[in-house]
């Protein structure tokens, strides 16, 4: 998360498929989107840091789970990069989305590009709860934030669900189990 940035992806002068950096798992258009999440600054040296901390000082390698796209390939080599710049070998695999969808669920890679088009803040229950969602492929297990979106989803109070919605937004952004690099232009 703290190698957001410098020339990064959600930096690439015109690319024309992305409206803005993001740091939020919805998009601004959502109901319930919560506008406060603290983004992520560039630094390097706290990624370091993390990463000696974690007791891989000396690099890791990774696999990142890519869409086969131009775009975003030249995403993935972008995020390469800015992970080189810190020790990480970052090995992308572009797949048809057909079989990223396949693996997906297997968990067999480290990092994954992924996005969606769902309309409805519901879509973080898909992507982030181990309880059922079906594109859960963080595999982050977190019992209470499995309870909000739980909750969420047969919460009527408008305010209610609000607030849950917005527990985990802010639970996803802070324990960072999902990166989001740009929000989309649809």
């Amino acid at each position: 998360a703290q190698l957001r940035g410098r020339q990064g992806v959600d930096r690439w002068p015109g690319a024309g498929w992305q409206r803005r950096a993001s740091n939020n798992a919805l998009g601004t258009g959502f109901g319930d989107y919560k506008p406060d999440l603290e983004p992520y600054a560039y630094d390097p040296e706290k990624a370091k840091a993390l990463l000696a901390e974690a007791g891989v000082a000396e690099g890791l390698e990774l696999t990142f789970l890519n869409i086969a796209s131009p775009v975003y390939q030249r995403a993935a080599e972008v995020i390469q990069q800015n992970l080189a710049d810190v020790g990480i070998t970052l090995n992308i695999e572009s797949l048809p989305v057909a079989d990223v969808f396949a693996r997906g669920p297997t968990g067999d890679f480290d990092l994954c590009f992924f996005y969606y088009t769902y309309s409805d803040p519901d879509v973080l229950y898909l992507i982030c709860s181990t309880r059922g969602g079906s594109l859960a492929w963080s595999f982050t297990e977190d019992e209470e934030l499995n309870d909000w979106l739980d909750a969420q989803r047969i919460e009527f109070d408008k305010d209610a669900r609000r607030d849950l919605l917005w527990n985990a937004q802010t639970r996803i952004n802070e324990e960072a189990y999902l990166l989001f690099l740009w929000e989309g232009v649809y």
